[in-house]
């Protein structure tokens, strides 16, 4: 058989191959399995000394091949085509199919290469996505089982897997394979990665360093050891984190809850977990199934009931006022009635009744329905001591049994009014009638709820003096106000009007006030004057008592809308200040006779204009503004009628001579002759 027909019939064997495939290949060629052989330009270097090229694949002597194949064989070959051994040719023509792996293939499974014509479907390092038995990715139960002869825990259970030469799939990593001397193989990332657990060895005996991470009520999951977040999967964060046993950084589940896979159904994992509410919190535990994550085995804390139960799992059970529970009462005096307020227990636990209301459990004569006798107890502990016995005053304490009757202090033999507990030597007299301190006097003066009266000899309704607090008049202690600062006259008293008559009339300490409140002697005229006061001796017509400056007699302010000389008119009448003359204008011509005049704050129907100097108020057309023309008429009032020059005027000679003919260079403009111009 040739070379060539050997790799193709061992091609479907591949895995089988890398395995042991260095052995194998040099037995084709003669070499015995696990014997020196030497190249055309290696040797054998089957020793521990000199396995350094790749060392977790060597299972033949657990050393390390210090040449650039798996055979064991130094290969002076620079094309890493993968061939078996150098046959001598210095080319290697006879394997070299383009391989640039180390292996025939340029990766353990699934990789994309042509040898002898043929293409291996692939992408990489993954391995095969439909495996047959043996392959890696296939499911296994023992080792013997694999190609490889490694079988591993996988997410989804036990599966083959391969040496890893140059790479592992994604999601796996190279690590050594336990109790092989030296073997390595592409074992599973994270495998224990949020998988349910009880202690960290539980999750580093999968996944060093990996710790139990505690996530409250759910439970407890595996991490995985991190120096960023690149190192977790997605809905991971990298996270400062505390186990059990120490603490590190660990992937930290960030989204959604933590699920099984098939390996944490296949192990059993498993983790406490708890029940929370208001109520309580109670303790189980989560186990990963073939259905994956199972609930909580802890009940949700419930109200304590009398069931025998831990309801709330605080490790009590059937405590005090649980649900369905008996008030008992302890009969301390065994007369079928408990004291106290009792508790509600869900038993009986000894000395116990299901009566209360008993007033007095050390004394059986005493108890709820028992006969009330007068002895100052309360022996039906109805809340009430010897009722239906005289109580006189009703301070509860029947009479057979009271030294103090009315209970107000005094013995009944030294009380005035023994029945009475407001009346007892000592007490407050007050105003009801009776002598409430025992001192043989009714009603005294200043007793509690007197009123103060005062001597009113004037009849006015107002008394003077200090006046006595008494509980009702008496003698001439009739008014119940005081202050009057003359008693002997009726009209002068508190609250009476003041007038202006140079007395107090009221009271109050001043005399004739709001009479003259501006101070200019003409007193207010909405007072009461009588005579002449002191105050005001002006008169009383003073119409603003507020402002001085207006009172009768004022002068009248033009512009300022006051009646300044109280004569009921407002800036008008004589005497005005601040006025203006006025004139008539009979003609309206606005020019007025200055003849007709007077000084007003404003124009009248008959005063109508400032301007004066009409000099006939009968003509319009004559006024100081009109046109002097010819008509006999002084038509501008600058007393010069048809003055030379004035429109309608005839030119006129000087006629010196008198001959009828006139001076033709001497000449005037007039409205008629004159002035020696008169031809």
């Amino acid at each position: 058989m040739t070379i060539a027909n050997f790799v193709r019939t061992h091609r479907a064997r591949r895995a089988s191959l890398r395995a042991a495939s260095c052995c194998c290949l040099l037995g084709l060629l003669a070499v015995a399995c696990g014997s020196p052989a030497a190249s055309s330009t290696g040797s054998v270097t089957d020793d521990a000394a000199n396995d350094a090229n790749l060392p977790h694949f060597d299972s033949h002597d657990g050393g390390k091949d210090s040449g650039a194949s798996l055979d064991g064989l130094q290969d002076s070959a620079t094309t890493h085509d993968g061939d078996l051994t150098d046959l001598g040719d210095g080319t290697d023509a006879s394997l070299d199919d383009g391989d640039t792996g180390i292996f025939f293939d340029d990766c353990l499974a699934g990789c994309s290469d042509t040898l002898d014509g043929a293409t291996d479907p692939g992408n990489g390092c993954d391995f095969p996505a439909s495996p047959v038995p043996g392959e890696p990715g296939a499911t296994c139960k023992t080792a013997d089982e694999c190609d490889s002869g490694f079988c591993i825990d996988g997410p989804d259970g036990k599966i083959c897997t391969a040496a890893c030469i140059s790479c592992c799939p994604a999601g796996f990593e190279c690590g050594k394979m336990p109790g092989i001397d030296a073997a390595f193989a592409c074992v599973p990332k994270q495998l224990a990665l949020c998988q349910p657990c009880a202690t960290d060895a539980e999750c580093g005996k999968v996944d060093p360093g990996a710790l139990c991470l505690s996530y409250g009520a759910a439970g407890s999951f595996c991490g995985t050891g991190c120096s960023g977040n690149v190192d977790c999967p997605g809905g991971y964060a990298c996270q400062d984190s505390t186990g059990q046993l120490g603490a590190a950084k660990q992937c930290v589940r960030t989204q959604g809850e933590c699920s099984c896979t098939k390996w944490g159904a296949f192990v059993g994992a498993t983790t406490a977990c708890a029940q929370q509410n208001d109520l309580g919190t109670c303790k189980g535990t989560r186990k990963c199934g073939l259905a994956g994550l199972t609930a909580c085995s802890a009940p949700a804390p419930a109200t304590e009931t009398c069931n025998g139960v831990d309801d709330n799992c605080d490790g009590v059970t059937d405590p005090a006022n649980a649900a369905g529970c008996t008030l008992y009462f302890t009969d301390n005096d065994g007369d079928g009635f408990g004291g106290g307020k009792g508790s509600c227990l869900c038993s009986n636990p000894g000395l116990e009744t299901t009566v209360g209301g008993d007033c007095n459990d050390q004394s059986a004569a005493i108890h709820p329905g028992a006969k009330e006798i007068c002895d100052g107890l309360d022996n039906d502990c109805d809340g009430k001591t010897d009722p239906g016995f005289p109580d006189t005053n009703g301070d509860g304490f029947a009479d057979c049994v009271d030294p103090d009757i009315d209970g107000d202090g005094v013995a009944n033999a030294n009380d005035c009014a023994p029945a009475n507990a407001a009346i007892f030597p000592g007490a407050k007299e007050i105003c009801d009638g009776l002598d409430n301190d025992c001192n043989g006097v009714t009603d005294d003066a200043g007793a509690i709820g007197c009123t103060l009266w005062f001597q009113d000899n004037d009849g006015d309704g107002s008394g003077a003096g200090l006046g006595q607090c008494l509980c009702d008049v008496s003698g001439k202690y009739t008014a119940a106000t005081g202050g009057d600062c003359n008693d002997s006259n009726g009209a002068i008293h508190p609250g009476a009007t003041e007038v202006c008559n140079n007395a107090d009339d009221n009271c109050n300490g001043a005399t004739d006030e709001g009479c003259d409140d501006d101070l200019d002697l003409w007193c207010d005229a909405t007072m009461t004057v009588i005579g002449t006061p002191t105050v005001c001796p002006s008169g009383k017509q003073d119409c603003n008592d507020a402002a001085g400056n207006i009172h009768p007699g004022q002068a009248e302010i033009c512009g300022n809308g006051i009646d300044d000389n109280c004569d009921g008119l407002t800036d008008t009448g004589d005497n005005l200040s601040g006025c203006t003359v006025y004139y008539v204008d009979n003609d309206g011509d606005g020019y007025g006779d200055k003849s007709l005049s007077q000084c007003l704050c404003a124009a009248t129907s008959l005063y109508t204009t400032k301007i004066a100097g009409d000099c006939n108020d009968t003509d319009p057309k004559v006024s100081p503004k009109a046109l002097e023309v010819c008509n006999g008429k002084d038509d501008d009032c600058d007393g010069d009628t048809d003055p030379e020059n004035a429109p309608g005027c005839l030119t006129y000679y000087r006629d010196e001579d008198g001959d009828g003919y006139g001076d033709p260079v001497q000449t005037a403009c007039l409205c008629g002759p004159g002035g020696g111009f008169i031809a």
